[in-house]
């Protein structure tokens, strides 16, 4: 950010009415130079970091003789022109305390995320964040991540949409970053180049509820993630969620836990089409597929990714997700240069607030579940 200098200075007066003349038109050509952008990218040294004169030196300007206080007392053409610069600094004064935040004032990459408790248990959202922190490409940007969210425990994401977020969920993401509202959150001035949405456990399984959420998807989401688009190139990643452990409260409608898997898969995929049709780009993240993938090869440790309702995760749980959300953003084309590697250090962070009752896993268990899971 350029920081303001000397005020302009105004050239040696010279004697006689016609020196008085050439004066008062230097004057009003520094005057349209300060408002005009092409001189600004010139200058930048001269203004502040909106690119506009600081107001106290506008009006000391106005005040000098040589300034508009001089012209507009000439009258004729001189005061016309001095006149219309005023109000050109002014509507530009105007403009820039309504402008969208610059792009140097915006993280360089940002996520936004949509959904319930599976999302806010252990903090996903800022797990996900370190998880890209640590591998942005600092050459070409700031090299800060930043995450927004919008959670509503128990809730679908139609019913989300509606309602918004819950101010008490906010705790289970360090009480921060969560914003009221989806459309507060999707017409965000900065834009986000991911967003993630999470729908209620069972939604996608049943063909009702599937159904509502496609209707939802189209009608509600679509504009504001087209939006977002246009603010940044944009991804929507569907976060697949798992199968519960248990599933005798819920057989006759879903089935077992492989039928459930394969119902849920199903329903984000169809969740996917619908997004690409309206013209978005999205994809599916297949963490219930990596939870099947280590309950046929490790059973113990499978249940050791699921708290004692057979429905919440446990941190390892939580960081199998945010493993494969991570992953799915580092290695898209979309963003191809903006991430230095996928490096996945298998260590909790301390950033990322574990939920209440847990403690964070260790290294050992990390590394298990992702060898199982075919991450590593």
């Amino acid at each position: 950010m350029h920081t303001a200098s000397a005020a302009p200075t105004a050239s040696p007066a010279r004697a006689g009415p016609r020196g008085q003349v050439q004066d008062q038109a230097a004057a009003a050509h520094d005057l349209e130079n300060a408002a005009s952008p092409l001189s600004r990218a010139h200058n930048t040294d001269r203004y502040t970091s909106h690119g506009v004169l600081p107001i106290g030196r506008q009006m000391r300007w106005m005040r000098s003789p040589w300034g508009c206080k001089g012209l507009l007392l000439g009258g004729g053409m001189l005061a016309t022109i001095c006149l219309t610069a005023i109000l050109t600094i002014g509507f530009t004064l105007l403009w820039n305390e309504e402008a969208p935040k610059q792009a140097e004032e915006c993280a360089q990459f940002r996520v936004a995320f949509i959904g319930n408790s599976l999302t806010y248990y252990n903090d996903l959202p800022h797990l996900v964040r370190h998880l890209l922190q640590r591998n942005i490409n600092t050459t070409i940007g700031s090299g800060t991540v930043e995450v927004k969210a919008c959670l509503h425990g128990g809730s679908s994401l139609v019913r989300t949409f509606s309602e918004g977020s819950r101010e008490k969920d906010a705790e289970h993401i360090g009480g921060h970053d969560m914003v009221p509202t989806i459309e507060e959150l999707l017409t965000d001035e900065c834009g986000f180049d991911v967003v993630v949405l999470q729908d209620h456990t069972q939604s996608p399984a049943i063909d009702a509820s599937r159904t509502l959420t496609k209707e939802g998807l189209a009608t509600n989401y679509t504009p504001l993630l087209l939006q977002n688009a246009g603010v940044r190139p944009s991804l929507t990643i569907l976060y697949q969620t798992w199968a519960y452990s248990n599933t005798s409260s819920v057989d006759e409608v879903i089935g077992d836990f492989e039928e459930y898997t394969e119902k849920l898969e199903e329903g984000y995929n169809a969740y996917q089409e619908v997004l690409v049709e309206q013209g978005l780009d999205a994809i599916v993240a297949p963490v219930g597929r990596a939870f099947q993938r280590i309950k046929e090869k490790d059973e113990a440790l499978w249940m050791e990714l699921y708290r004692a309702d057979y429905k919440h995760p446990r941190p390892p749980g939580t960081f199998l997700a945010g493993t494969l959300i991570s992953t799915a953003i580092i290695e898209h084309p979309n963003f191809t240069g903006m991430f230095a590697g996928n490096r996945v250090h298998a260590k909790w962070p301390a950033e990322a607030k574990v939920y209440i009752g847990e403690r964070p896993p260790d290294k050992k268990q990390l590394r298990r579940m992702l060898a199982d899971a075919q991450l590593r």
